[in-house]
């Protein structure tokens, strides 16, 4: 589309390719602003011409032109306006042309410029595909990157380090609220990370749910610009390897995130020289990850951005952890915080998110897990953007053998006796018939004023042992159940392992959704509303359960040696 303002080209769109309806975005050039006069308004016009485009040397074809008033144009609030198109003598064809037009505010201009210039996303709300991908951003000279003024705001004498000192926020202001969020103290900046985001990036193609994903911040990063040099001194014959010299003075972890969910990859806006980031809410931070099936885990993979080093691969893998979505509800939002895992570095810090999940047909999305997932590819534009995907996906070190891959398998494969110490006294639980499934019955008694009260009293109930009981004699009157016992079995077993890891953890982080959640989905098609987590919510009786396990471990270890 080519348009002309007194026989002046004042704008020319990209080209939309093998469409007989296109659409023009941010992404292909829809945008335009024109400065025009007040005589301009009255009298003049804008002309749209819709061309085809044409090999090299040939004349491109007009499809197609309209002439709009510039006064109907600036008249205009933002609606959808469309026009026929004139038609040739050559053509036959009934086409239209929608515009969309309004009167330019003091934003608007500041806007077109911020975009013109690259310094702000193509409009609020959504991102363009190449920015969201891997696009490099252009470093400032080294010599620049010395001077560590611009980082920290200089403050009066007198002031408190802890709470007054104030850090520039990066990447940049809000551009609403520029002066406010120019200069933040470290408090400020933690209670404005977890506003809620502006932006949101809709990706993939699954319709079962949606999941949206706010990454709010980075702990404790290790600083990946630290290097390795090799010295050899050949005076005394002597080589010293692994000697930590930092590339320049201040320079720390430029950090952005990956996302990969099935076949969807993205990331965050980079931060530069800061070991434990935030991400604002005006930044490139926030997406809505579509889902196509029901068991599909989420990928998040920390990096160091640093391509104005000669010899690095542009993105260095800082950690990554993997999000099993399994056992999160409905509706209802989660503030997480996970470690980052790298097999090359024992702390790799870590990562806080905020997360909630949407789903139209929750019948629908349960009943799916029960398919096998379809095979899903990733595609990717270069070997940079492989890497990001690779290591989100399966780590750095998937492909290189390693003597801590060998110790972690061999740790596996010992692990595996120990599981026969909690058969044996699962037998002796059954065995004896000892309660677990409580219950609470409410009796009424006469209290020493002659008032009548109810007391409740809980009573344990060995369902367990019932049902071997049960099994027991009727598969010595009929043998042939043996078949459907043991497919019975299989299921008697898994709800068992559900019960212990809901009943007995007092952290409800370690319990899974409920047999009864399943069936209340199955029937009613809405699962039962979930209960609220408080921040450290019996954060010591965890503490002291998993003391009770690694004694548990201890002592199976004596009665394995004694066997």
């Amino acid at each position: 589309m080519v348009v002309t303002f007194k026989g002046d080209i004042v704008h020319i769109t990209k080209t939309v390719s093998h469409e007989n309806y296109p659409i023009w975005t941010v992404k292909t050039d829809s945008i335009f602003l024109l400065s025009v006069s007040s005589d301009d308004i009255i009298n003049a016009y804008l002309q749209f011409e819709l061309k085809v485009e044409a090999a090299a040397g040939v004349k491109s074809k007009i499809l197609g032109s309209i002439k709009v008033d510039l006064e109907q144009l600036y008249q205009n609030k933002g609606d959808r306006k469309e026009f026929p198109l004139q038609q040739f003598p050559e053509e036959e064809m009934d086409a239209t042309l929608a515009i969309r037009s309004r009167r330019a505010k003091n934003k608007d201009r500041m806007f077109w410029a911020k975009m013109s210039s690259h310094q702000c996303s193509p409009y609020k709300g959504s991102f363009s595909i190449d920015q969201l991908f891997f696009e490099v951003e252009k470093k400032k000279s080294l010599v620049n990157s010395l001077d560590t003024k611009h980082l920290v705001k200089k403050i009066a004498p007198g002031f408190n380090l802890k709470k007054d000192l104030k850090y520039r926020v990066r990447p940049g202001p809000d551009p609403e609220h520029q002066e406010r969020t120019k200069w933040m103290t470290e408090k400020e900046i933690n209670e404005e990370a977890l506003d809620v985001s502006k932006c949101w990036v809709d990706i993939g193609s699954g319709p079962l749910a949606k999941i949206y994903l706010e990454i709010i911040g980075c702990d404790n990063l290790p600083n990946m610009d630290i290097i390795k040099m090799k010295r050899t001194n050949f005076s005394n014959s002597i080589n010293r390897v692994g000697e930590n010299i930092q590339r320049i003075r201040g320079d720390k972890t430029d950090a952005c995130v990956a996302i990969v969910y099935e076949d969807a990859i993205a990331r965050t806006d980079i931060i530069n020289e800061c070991l434990s980031p935030r991400w604002m809410p005006w930044t490139q931070r926030s997406f809505i990850l579509n889902t196509s099936h029901a068991s599909s885990k989420l990928y998040l993979a920390v990096y160091d951005l640093d391509n104005y080093v000669s010899g690095t691969s542009g993105y260095e893998f800082a950690g990554r952890v993997v999000i099993n979505l399994a056992n999160f509800h409905f509706k209802k939002e989660y503030l997480l915080h996970y470690k980052l895992r790298n097999a090359s570095q024992e702390n790799s810090g870590t990562i806080t998110v905020r997360l909630r999940m949407e789903c139209p047909d929750e019948r629908t999305f349960m009943l799916n897990s029960l398919r096998l997932p379809k095979p899903i590819y990733l595609n990717v534009k270069s070997q940079k953007e492989y890497f990001f995907a690779k290591t989100a996906l399966f780590g750095k070190d998937n492909d290189e053998f390693c003597l801590s891959k060998i110790v972690g398998y061999i740790n596996e494969i010992l692990l595996y006796p120990k599981i026969l110490i909690f058969i044996i006294r699962a037998f002796f639980f059954i065995l004896l018939w000892r309660g677990h499934y409580h219950i609470t019955i409410s009796i009424p008694y006469i209290s020493p004023g002659n008032k009548i009260s109810v007391q409740p009293i809980v009573i344990y109930l060995p369902l367990h042992s019932m049902t071997t009981f049960i099994l027991g004699i009727t598969l010595v009157e009929y043998p042939y159940l043996i078949f459907p016992y043991s497919f019975l079995t299989i299921t008697w077993v898994m709800i068992a392992f559900m019960e212990f890891r809901n009943n007995r953890t007092p952290s409800q982080w370690y319990d899974c959704r409920t047999f009864r959640d399943f069936v209340t989905i199955l029937i009613l098609g809405v699962s039962s509303e979930s209960l609220d987590i408080e921040p450290n919510q019996n954060v010591q009786e965890s503490e002291e359960f998993m003391e009770e396990i690694k004694q548990t471990f201890t002592e199976a270890d004596k009665e394995l040696d004694f066997f």
